[in-house]
């Protein structure tokens, strides 16, 4: 049995189509857009932190780096960097080895964003995806992994050092999440 797995395995992969490999560059196309200029000028007339503005541009590039192309259209550049600012201030604090997660506003009435930030690690968008999928239909899957440099209390000290931990960063939109409350 296992040999005929292991043949199953190393056969060919059957060939791709123009339209897959079209969808396939979808997320890198959107790279050609300058929206992440757009939405670091909004970040920046929204009173965002002056300091914190280079990490906000490498965090901005990374993220618009990973949409799809359907998705730039979801939000407005100023709500974006209303996303952006909320997304840097979450990943402020986080122990290693724990994961971070909430559930926000996604900038519209009719959705919510449940956002993780956690050690980058395989399988991660996949697993998270199947979980929420159960409870809403997903509109929306942005997965940027950032290096970063904490200290020994989890407090952030620079997104984009290159010498840094990996860490993924998910922002997922789906129907709005009700309270319990």
């Amino acid at each position: 049995m296992s040999k005929r797995i292991l043949l199953r395995l190393s056969a060919p992969f059957p060939p791709v189509s123009t339209s897959q490999v079209e969808a396939m560059n979808a997320i890198r196309a959107a790279n050609d857009i300058p929206l992440a200029a757009v939405v670091l000028e909004e970040l920046k007339k929204s009173g965002f932190p002056t300091k914190r503005l280079d990490e906000a541009q490498f965090f901005i590039s990374a993220f618009f780096s990973r949409i799809a192309r359907s998705d730039v259209e979801l939000h407005t550049p100023a709500e974006w960097a209303t996303v952006m600012a909320g997304l840097i201030d979450f990943m402020q604090q986080r122990q290693p080895g724990r994961a971070s997660v909430r559930v926000t506003g996604a900038g519209h009435a009719a959705r919510s964003a449940v956002e993780i930030v956690t050690d980058d690690m395989p399988f991660l968008v996949d697993t998270v995806s199947m979980v929420i999928s159960h409870h809403s239909p997903i509109h929306a899957v942005i997965h940027p992994v950032v290096k970063v440099t904490r200290d020994a209390n989890g407090q952030l000290q620079r997104i984009g050092d290159e010498h840094g931990q990996s860490e993924s960063v998910m922002h997922f939109e789906l129907d709005t999440v009700e309270s319990d409350a």
